[in-house]
C-alpha cells in the first residue's frame, strides 16, 4: 500500500512538472501523466 502511495505521489508530482514545461494541464502529455493517475488511485481506493 505504501509503495501505491509513493507511486501515486510521484506521478502527481510528475504531471505538475509536465504542466508547467508545456504551460497547462491540457498538453498531451500531461493528461497521459494524469489518466494514469487515475488508475493508481482507483486501484488506491479499491484496495483501501
Amino acid at each position: 500500500m505504501e509503495l501505491l502511495l509513493q507511486k501515486i505521489e510521484a506521478l502527481r508530482m510528475k504531471m505538475i512538472e509536465e504542466a508547467e514545461r508545456h504551460g497547462c494541464f491540457t498538453h498531451e502529455k500531461v493528461v497521459a501523466i494524469s489518466q494514469q493517475l487515475d488508475e493508481y488511485i482507483t486501484r488506491y481506493h479499491v484496495l483501501k
